[in-house]
Order: structure tokens, then C-alpha cells, then sequence
């Protein structure tokens, strides 16, 4: 495993948890990871029900476009729909 594949892993072990939290705010379910692996990030289970594969990514956002929204709305925090994944188009929205 190359320094940046593995540097890739850290992040993502440093990331698992805070999100395991945030999933349990929202849903008020746990996930359990059962395995690591590469594809998906982690194998997981939400009580009895079947195995779920937990992929991490992290959105990128072009610094113009932020401060752009920020001049002209007074925000700064992105609407999520905005960096939804649409099947019927090749790239992030």
C-alpha cells in the first residue's frame, strides 16, 4: 500500500466515527461496521437487517463559488441538493 493510500485510510478511520454519530442523531439507528475494505470504505450492519456498504467521500467546492454565494445570498453553507449525484448525468450537480 502506497504513503498515500494509506494516508487515505487514516482519513477515513479519523472520519468513520463522526459520521457514525451524526447518522445516529438523524436516523436514531446505529451501523456497526463488521469489515474495512476498499469498495466500499466499510461493510456494515443496521441491527439484524443486511449488510450495507459505507463509502466516505468528501465534496469538494470550487473557492468561487463559495465566495459567490456568500456575496450574493449572505451564506456560506451549500445546499447539499446542489452536490447530489444524479444518474441520468456523468458529473456531480
Amino acid at each position: 500500500m502506497s504513503d498515500q493510500e494509506l494516508e487515505k485510510k487514516l482519513v477515513e478511520e479519523m472520519e468513520l466515527q463522526p459520521f457514525l454519530d451524526e447518522y445516529r442523531a438523524i436516523t436514531g439507528r446505529t451501523l456497526d461496521i463488521i469489515e474495512r475494505s476498499e469498495r466500499p470504505d466499510f461493510i456494515c450492519t443496521r441491527g439484524s437487517g443486511p449488510h450495507l456498504g459505507l463509502e466516505l467521500v468528501h465534496v469538494m467546492e470550487d473557492p468561487g463559488l463559495y465566495q459567490m454565494r456568500e456575496i450574493l445570498h449572505g451564506v456560506t453553507e451549500a445546499d447539499p441538493l446542489d452536490y447530489s449525484y444524479s444518474p441520468s448525468r456523468s458529473r456531480l450537480c
